[in-house]
């Protein structure tokens, strides 16, 4: 952030308690030391998750204090270095809020010419996978932590911590505009046709593809 980044990307999911977590699964084994956790082997368990069976441990099946005990691993080395594994834990959405909305504060737009806060382009993920097993609306318990800190509606982000709201599903979109008026990205895998387009313009803002 000090290099003058204008938005961190983060994705956003469930844990036990209902607290919007960050993390870039809903599961822990990809990129985090779980495996070497053996007080929590008996978590395995077999969920759906985009129409598929997956044995994991889930995050869903963790409280806070637990989830701070589970270091964050390196899954792209070696092409990304190692030397953080494990350092850090999974921070809640609350937490890192409070760390953006500090940093703001404290530098007041001084790190760049144009005196622009850094914001959030968060994606909220698999709407499908927290309704059948949280029976939560994603975007409810993303928004109200938003609130919170007053950057829920465009007026309020724009000079605390700008606010973008993404997702690569549809209801999660939706329903950010039924209780926003935060800029919304419908996020795509493959190309869309025109109609496609013409549909998505009844809710989200902006299209962006998967890079």
């Amino acid at each position: 952030m000090y290099q003058g980044t204008d938005f961190i990307e983060l994705d956003v999911v469930i844990n036990k308690e209902n607290k919007v977590i960050v993390a870039h699964d809903t599961y822990l084994s990809s990129v985090s030391d779980i495996m070497d956790k053996p007080e929590f082997l008996s978590r395995l368990k077999v969920r759906t998750l985009n129409g598929k069976d997956k044995e994991d441990w889930w995050i869903y099946d963790f409280t806070e204090i637990e989830l701070k005990t589970i270091g964050i691993k390196q899954i792209r080395a070696p092409y990304r270095s190692r030397a953080f594994d494990s350092l850090f834990t999974y921070p809640t959405l609350q937490e890192v809020l409070q760390l953006l909305l500090d940093f703001n504060v404290k530098l007041k737009g001084s790190r760049n010419p144009d005196k622009r806060p850094v914001g959030i382009l968060l994606e909220m993920k698999d709407y499908a996978y927290h309704k059948f097993y949280t029976d939560q609306e994603i975007a409810d318990l993303v928004i109200a932590d938003l609130k919170k800190f007053g950057v829920d509606t465009i007026n309020g982000a724009k000079d605390r911590i700008p606010i973008v709201l993404m997702s690569f599903d549809q209801e999660s979109v939706k329903r950010a505009q039924q209780i926003s008026d935060l800029p919304r990205v419908q996020l795509v895998s493959n190309l869309v046709s025109t109609q496609y387009v013409i549909d998505t313009a009844q809710y989200a803002n902006i299209i962006g593809p998967r890079c």
